[in-house]
């Protein structure tokens, strides 16, 4: 199967034109792929215990903690950039990844290493991170990273130019790989092995798929001192905002794994998978489709910038609203109606979640000033965010346990709420900025709200 090639420009049709048929095809492969992913876990947890699923996400934390640490935009370096674009570029870009990402295996086996004496001796007994066989599962966790950084970066240039047909059929096929491998492992050995088999197989259907079907200049490793000096300017603030997102990310993931049963540990990421889901459906919007358009925008239509945006933001919010009350609404039933007695908490515990639905609205405003090239703001948006949520993560931990950690940890999604306000006023004036402050009120009391009369 050949797909369009992914040119270096956008092709002749209208952004309206493209926008339309981008939407379609993401809403094709994120629905695809979430039937998929749902089938799937349906089945995964009537062969494997809770248990399983708690030991997965809380090994492969690891892992993203150290690709957020060595994350250098290389993603938003090719859809922003306007005067190297072409193959030694893309090549060189490619390179890059493949060193980050042997520098990233090296550093989970590392800390696989660590774990093997530091966790018995800090953990409590009996939790995740005590678990005997924990030190070689994120071991590895390691080959996870290797096997995204083997991707052509000839991806990143179809969401440069909103071509998403390609990238759905490799998004379905590598998923379909994915799956089988899971089921086929999880009824010989019904274990978190089966989850892990599945995970890396599913890692390099996807890179090879990347190089056989996506047409482009053939990757190659190439070295251009000029172009790698451009992709760590631009980078180095993405790389430290990317740390701080680890934290952001991944607090609950380590402060629960400490405390948490393996059990208590698994109904929380069972929880998560249905977040998760509105999240991907919000992050076309936000990144797939957001970024890219916003820097076409500033790029080449500059004149017209500040309405569109709006305009998109609109739609956005319409989006997250709809999807934080469904999830508010129907969480515990949906858990109920799919899911065996076992998992029955984990409707609640989604009810709770669901204001990171509300906060992903507001990554679109950091879109902004990242297509921008003030990436500096990006780190201090991040940093404000992962200081409050190890904070308020640990204080509701020891004030109200699990429920008030789930609590604060979504109250500090907003604190860095009048830094990017301030910042984006200039650009959208103090009418839309009166506005963005409002629905940002209305998303904390919701938060509150719900640990108080659920």
């Amino acid at each position: 199967m050949k797909f369009a090639y992914a040119k270096f420009r956008p092709s002749g049709k209208s952004l309206t034109a493209r926008m339309t048929g981008a939407v379609g095809w993401n809403f094709t492969n994120i629905g695809v792929t979430f039937a998929l992913r749902l089938a799937s876990n349906l089945i995964m947890t009537r062969l494997l215990m809770p248990d399983a699923f708690g030991l997965l996400a809380f090994a492969m934390t690891f892992a993203t903690a150290v690709t957020l640490l060595t994350d250098l935009g290389i993603h938003q370096s090719i859809v922003r950039e306007k005067d190297q674009m072409g193959p030694r570029f893309l090549r060189t870009a490619w390179t890059v990844k493949i060193v980050r990402s042997l520098v990233i295996s090296l550093g989970v086996l590392g800390l696989s290493f660590g774990l093997s004496f530091i966790g018995p001796k800090f953990a409590q007994p009996g939790s995740v991170m005590a678990h005997p066989e924990m030190p070689l599962l994120i071991a590895l966790t390691a080959l996870a990273p290797l096997l995204e950084g083997l991707v052509s970066t000839n991806w990143t240039v179809c969401l440069r130019n909103m071509q998403f047909r390609p990238i759905a059929f490799l998004e379905i096929g590598s998923s379909l790989i994915r799956i089988a491998s899971q089921i086929a492992f999880a009824l010989i050995s019904p274990t978190v092995w089966a989850l892990l088999v599945g995970m890396l197989v599913g890692g390099i259907a996807k890179a090879l798929l990347s190089h056989l079907f996506l047409q482009g200049p053939r990757m190659r490793l190439t070295w251009e001192k000029t172009i790698a000096a451009s992709l760590w300017s631009y980078g180095k603030w993405i790389m430290g905002s990317s740390l701080m997102s680890f934290f952001i990310r991944n607090s609950d993931k380590l402060v629960f794994g400490a405390y948490l049963s393996s059990v208590s540990m698994g109904l929380y990421v069972i929880a998560f998978i249905w977040i998760g889901a509105g999240q991907r459906v919000a992050n076309i919007f936000v990144q797939s489709l957001g970024f890219p358009l916003v820097a076409e925008l500033m790029r080449d239509r500059p004149d017209e910038a500040r309405r569109l945006m709006r305009k998109y933001q609109t739609a956005l919010d319409i989006f997250c609203l709809i999807g934080f009350c469904l999830l508010v609404l129907l969480g515990p039933a949906l858990i109920s109606l799919l899911y065996t007695p076992v998992y029955e908490d984990a409707g609640y515990l989604i009810q709770l979640l669901a204001p990171l639905l509300l906060a992903v609205r507001f990554d679109q405003l950091t879109n902004v000033l990242v297509a921008g090239g003030d990436s500096r703001a990006l780190f201090w948006i991040a940093t404000l965010v992962a200081v409050a949520t190890l904070a308020f993560l640990n204080l509701g931990l020891y004030v109200g346990g699990l429920e008030a950690a789930i609590t604060g940890m979504m109250l500090a999604r907003f604190v860095s709420l009048p830094y990017l306000l301030i910042k984006t006023l200039a650009i959208f004036g103090p009418k839309q900025t009166a506005y963005d402050t409002a629905f940002g009120v209305g998303s904390i009391a919701a938060t509150l709200g719900l640990y108080l009369f659920l």
